[in-house]
């Protein structure tokens, strides 16, 4: 909050303070609505306009295709993740990216007749990515979806949001309706397995796996298809598992003090919930005597 309310102080100060004042206040004369700035245009003639074709099917319907301040041409709305141009309303953020640098950003993105990207589709918005790295010089804006709830679709399969979930539709040809805001109910879906390892004698051996479900999942671990269970103190062995950074994401750890040549084999981790069970193997050999922790997949051996 100290942040925003010094920059804003910061940003009045210097409006009021620094040269080019006209210029500045053109640039943010812009109406935050792209359509607004159709109407600073006169004599326009859509009928002479030569348009590309009307795409079919656009997942996040039809927009005004960059450049065009008349409204005549569209196109479909980029999609998520797409880069985007900006409109006013950006601003601020836009202004805040070049402000560790202690300099002034350069002249603002959202000249529309400097479009180059096109705009966010319906149910998307332009957002500013400070954890890329700029194009060109300049920041980076990307279409993200605004509403960021994971939801059901009426196929039976999960999306990360509303928006992914109609641009697969789309794509698929398919009529996909949002079933509920959630994951689906189903059995697990391992979203990361075990990795195959190779560790020295005497190492620990680690292993972990993360497990999407909803309702969660319980994980156990096997090893040549028997179920481990370790209890008590003092014990060479450990089996953990704690929620993961989403309420349907558990994540369940195996590991092993002092690796042995007994220990070698294939160790599964078994994610289950009342809808059913699913498993994913590791591999584990053990090398040479030496110490510390090992995580090489055998793959690149």
């Amino acid at each position: 909050m100290w942040f925003k309310l010094a920059f804003l102080t910061w940003l009045t100060v210097l409006i009021s303070l620094a040269t080019g004042i006209p210029e500045i206040l053109e640039d943010l004369s812009y109406s935050s609505s792209y359509e607004s700035s159709w109407d600073l245009q006169e004599d326009c003639d859509c009928v002479s306009k030569v348009c590309p074709q009307v795409p079919a099917n656009c997942a996040h319907g039809l927009v005004t295709a960059p450049g065009d301040l008349c409204g005549c041409c569209y196109v479909c709305g980029n999609e998520e993740w797409k880069y985007c141009d900006p409109d006013p309303t950006m601003y601020p953020e836009y202004f805040a990216y070049y402000l560790p640098w202690e300099k002034p950003p350069p002249k603002p993105m959202w000249d529309p007749q400097e479009y180059k990207f096109g705009r966010c589709g319906w149910g998307l918005q332009c957002r500013l990515r400070e954890d890329l790295g700029p194009v060109n010089s300049l920041p980076v804006f990307v279409c993200t979806c605004q509403d960021e709830d994971i939801v059901c679709g009426s196929d039976g399969k999960t999306y990360e949001n509303p928006c992914n979930l109609r641009e697969e539709a789309v794509k698929k040809g398919a009529q996909v309706a949002m079933k509920q805001r959630s994951m689906c109910l189903g059995e697990p879906i391992i979203a990361t397995p075990p990795q195959n390892v190779s560790v020295a004698e005497g190492s620990v051996i680690l292993l972990s796996c993360e497990v999407n479900s909803n309702p969660p999942a319980t994980i156990t671990w096997t090893k040549n298809h028997n179920l481990m269970e370790y209890r008590g103190p003092n014990r060479r062995k450990a089996i953990h598992s704690r929620p993961g950074i989403s309420i349907y994401t558990t994540t369940g750890w195996l590991k092993i003090y002092g690796a042995r040549k007994n220990d070698i084999g294939t160790y599964r981790c078994v994610a289950t919930n009342e809808y059913g069970a699913v498993s994913a193997a590791s591999e584990v050999r053990t090398v040479s005597a030496g110490t510390g922790v090992a995580t090489v997949n055998l793959d690149t051996l």
